[in-house]
């Protein structure tokens, strides 16, 4: 799926980062997150939404 291991590696990264206590630096990687979401989502509008019009 289009961004899924880029968003499953952030995902564990937050996981660990508050796991670890690290709750600023888990906030920090939800930027990534939501940036990583939108690529993704900008992914899938230039490619397979423009295919099925």
């Amino acid at each position: 799926m289009v961004g899924a291991t880029r968003l499953t590696a952030l995902a564990r990264s937050v996981e660990s980062m508050i796991c670890n206590g690290d709750l600023r630096g888990g906030a920090s990687v939800r930027v990534l997150i939501s940036l990583q979401g939108w690529a993704t989502i900008a992914e899938l509008q230039a490619g397979y939404l423009r295919l099925r019009r």
